[in-house]
């Protein structure tokens, strides 16, 4: 799903580019148990939304994606910004809303 020339910005670490670097951020995330991501929109932007407690209502953080020809060329992360999630609306993709609750959080 990366583009060859993908770039993933976060903001404590150097510029990620290429497939196999920014692939490696995501296998930091395959390896912590109970991270829970989920497809959303904000804004009518596409991201990534990232609850550390898959218990909590509200997100942690989120990534910002844009897409090239179908795949991933840049990720924004929001992990070291948090606050940026505080207000947000977001929109979750069907069936991605922890049990019981609706497709929005916000």
């Amino acid at each position: 799903m990366l583009a060859d020339d993908v770039r993933l910005i976060q903001s404590t670490y150097p510029l990620r580019a290429g497939a196999a670097d920014v692939g490696t951020f995501f296998g930091i995330y395959a390896k912590i148990e109970g991270v829970r991501l989920a497809p959303a929109w904000l804004e009518g932007r596409e991201v990534i939304a990232v609850w550390e407690d898959p218990q909590a209502e509200k997100p942690s953080y989120l990534m910002w994606l844009e897409w090239k020809d179908g795949r991933i060329s840049f990720i924004r992360d929001y992990r070291y910004v948090r606050y940026i999630v505080d207000d947000a609306e977001l929109v979750l993709a069907p069936d991605t809303a922890p049990p019981g609750e609706g497709a929005a959080h916000g």
